[in-house]
């Protein structure tokens, strides 16, 4: 469940953050960035939680 909690925790703490991690099953890269409670660059694209 980390990936949720570093999906909720900028939002409940109100800062901007950016998310680097890898997917467990393609070691894809994946980098989601949070600016003013708004997710605002996901990569690649097709994440999905």
């Amino acid at each position: 469940m980390c990936s949720i909690d570093a999906l909720g925790i900028p939002f409940m703490l109100n800062k901007d953050i950016t998310i680097n991690s890898e997917c467990f099953y393609s070691n894809e890269k994946i980098n989601i960035e949070i600016r003013n409670n708004k997710i605002v660059r996901v990569t690649p694209k097709k994440t999905a939680v």
